[in-house]
């Protein structure tokens, strides 16, 4: 099982009154994907999203319409915030 870099993105990334984003799990080996927690309505989920982060989109999707557009919208803010903290470690 390869290492993974957790990463908390509540409170840095755009959140919804139904959808919060909480923490990014990377592996440290590089990969084009990240998982990506959230909490909805509250909840935290028993699964996480799927980021594909070198195309910026979630390979998930959410049942409710508006919190599905919402996740579609913010992935690229989450890959920003990703790319971020991961170069500013290596530079």
């Amino acid at each position: 099982m390869s290492k993974t870099r957790l990463i908390h993105l509540q409170g840095t990334v755009p959140s919804s009154p139904s959808v919060q984003f909480l923490d990014a799990e990377i592996p440290e080996s590089r990969s084009p994907f990240a998982m990506i927690w959230y909490s909805l309505r509250g909840a935290r989920q028993e699964y996480a999203l799927r980021l594909d982060v070198d195309k910026g989109v979630f390979l998930d999707r959410l049942e409710d319409k508006l919190d599905d557009e919402f996740i579609r919208q913010a992935a690229p803010k989450i890959v920003d915030r990703l790319s971020y903290i991961l170069y500013k470690d290596v530079g």
